[in-house]
């Protein structure tokens, strides 16, 4: 072979040998660039999931704070029937005893009836012989 040959030989082995680096450094920084692309989907996934998780939590939060609303109010009403019970309760009670007494009233009014009848009764028993025998 001449050397026109051996050069062109040397520098194509060259060459070959600086295409295989380039080629193997491709397909290095390719594998690297797909482990970089699963690494970001993961990443990606995971932020999906902690912005999805967020939203839950917000969401929670959100009904916490209305069962907290729910809960004050309800103890409020709950006091607010507790004191209009007991109002309800004693007037209920006055109007009972009011009733009691003006029971009470009107039997101790019968009962002077009954006893002015009574002697009434008796005073006539008593006197009507007497008138009847004149």
């Amino acid at each position: 072979m001449d050397k026109e040959s051996l050069e062109y030989l040397e520098q194509y082995a060259v060459k070959k040998e600086i295409l295989s680096k380039i080629v193997k450094t491709l397909r290095d920084e390719q594998n690297e660039s797909r482990s970089m692309q699963e690494e970001l989907k993961k990443i990606v996934c995971d932020l999906s999931n902690a912005e999805h998780y967020q939203k839950v939590i917000e969401e929670y939060k959100n009904k916490h704070k209305t069962l907290e609303e729910d809960l004050r109010k309800s103890k409020i009403l709950h006091e607010r029937y507790k004191q209009e019970s007991k109002t309800l309760w004693d007037r209920e009670r006055l109007l009972l005893n009011n009733t009691i007494r003006e029971h009470e009233k009107t039997i101790a009014n019968i009962e002077t009836l009954l006893n002015e009848k009574e002697k009434t009764v008796s005073y006539t028993h008593l006197t009507l012989p007497t008138i009847c025998s004149v």
